[in-house]
């Protein structure tokens, strides 16, 4: 449902966008079609990129198929990784000591309760737009903190038309994705992701 308001005419628009949602039947993988949209997703337990991308790619030529060629604007590879971590003996997640990318906190402040940061990179020499976010969430885990570091890299100019190229310029901006997820991380939170 998309909502558009003008407050100095007192008027409000309300439209829907025609989506299909197909999931397997573990809802691990998930494909969400829109009018302009495509987008993929897998929920743990991951698989690997190998894995995800060779579905992709089906799914893709599939779509070829069936409507012909088409144009893309926007593509993107985005992981959204969730850390969880012990708390310290204040009972705070201690976020810096697993992130490279901190808030500039005072030394008077021990432990917060809640953070989050975005920022937005143009990759130099390149069509790629990186965009970083970290937040505290909701602990699943009992006596841990949790936060998530989400690394999102898009491309919305010079998209190529042809599917293998396509797939091409995904293997590089999983490249890039995951050389920013490590400039980000601490040996610490490195730990954690490879037990």
């Amino acid at each position: 449902m998309e909502f558009q308001f003008n407050i100095e005419a007192q008027h409000a628009d309300f439209s829907t966008k025609p989506t299909i949602r197909l999931s397997s039947e573990d809802q691990a993988d998930i494909a969400v079609i829109q009018q302009q949209t495509l987008t993929w997703s897998r929920l743990a337990p991951y698989l690997g990129w190998d894995s995800f991308i060779e579905r992709v790619r089906s799914d893709a030529e599939e779509v070829h198929k069936i409507v012909g060629p088409f144009r893309l604007d926007r593509i993107g590879v985005r992981y959204i990784n969730r850390i969880d971590v012990p708390l310290n003996k204040d009972g705070g997640a201690p976020y810096g000591e697993y992130l490279a990318i901190n808030i500039d906190i005072p030394e008077s402040i021990q432990s917060v309760k809640n953070y989050a940061w975005r920022f937005e990179y143009q990759v130099p020499d390149s069509d790629l737009l990186a965009i970083l976010q970290s937040a505290i969430v909701s602990p699943e885990v009992p006596n841990t903190g949790a936060f998530i570091l989400d690394v999102d890299v898009v491309a919305s100019q010079n998209i190529p038309l042809r599917i293998d190229e396509i797939f091409i310029k995904l293997e590089e901006m999983r490249r890039a994705k995951n050389r920013f997820f490590e400039m980000s991380i601490r040996d610490e939170a490195r730990r954690m992701f490879d037990k």
